[in-house]
């Protein structure tokens, strides 16, 4: 009887357009944190008509992409949880805007990462403005006014420079073609998310991610 039950409500789910969440996407069940940090001038080569983030008048840099809850090693073919079952977005905690660049990104991301955290809204902000602050942006990332072109390997030493206790392993390069598109530091899920070796999946990730020099496109 009890199949039947949830087959009935997977069915229902399906014909009214709901994802099925996985049995094993549950909030909080999750080994370490991921903050993903953004290279603005990419992001807004591709994104133009996004006025909230790539006016004229924004002229953004380093932005945070999202915080994600991360798998230390795949589960069922997943190596993050994602879309948990969780009360609704219904009112946005204030201060969203001084963390991310556009409220509608950080809608986004709760609904997608925020709910596997095990946070409210308000705590997940707060947890990624405080790992955020802990950042300290290497000086080619500080603001360039003009297009650089320096080995990956430049690029780590130099993340790893300005972040003393930041492991070798502890933060990934992404890139668009030749070109950053975004940071990936890990830490711990603890209360002061302390600086952490990323899992080896995103490791292997990153040795195909980005070319051995990279391009890092200028403010605009």
């Amino acid at each position: 009887m009890r199949r039947l039950l949830i087959a009935a409500l997977l069915l229902a789910s399906s014909l009214c357009g709901v994802p099925a969440v996985k049995a094993d996407d549950t909030a909080g069940d999750f080994d370490l944190y991921v903050l993903s940090l953004s290279w603005s001038p990419e992001y807004c080569a591709a994104n133009r008509d996004d006025k909230a983030q790539c006016g004229l008048d924004r002229q953004l840099g380093l932005v945070v992409h999202g915080l994600w809850p991360q798998y230390e090693a795949s589960r069922n073919g997943a190596d993050w949880p994602a879309n948990c079952p969780v009360s609704r977005l219904r009112k946005l905690p204030p201060g969203v805007t001084a963390v991310y660049p556009t409220e509608n990104l950080f809608r986004h991301e709760w609904r997608e990462h925020g709910s596997c955290s095990g946070l409210s809204p308000a705590a997940y902000l707060d947890f990624t403005r405080r790992l955020y602050q802990r950042f300290q942006a290497p000086a080619p990332l500080q603001q360039p006014d003009k297009a650089q072109s320096l080995p990956a390997r430049d690029l780590r030493r130099a993340v790893l420079s300005a972040n003393p206790g930041l492991p070798p392993d502890g933060v990934v390069l992404a890139c668009k073609g030749n070109r950053l598109s975004e940071l990936r530091l890990c830490f711990t899920k603890a209360a002061n998310g302390k600086f952490r070796a990323c899992p080896v999946s995103m490791i292997a990730d990153a040795t195909r991610g980005c070319p051995s020099r990279i391009r890092i496109r200028p403010l605009p």
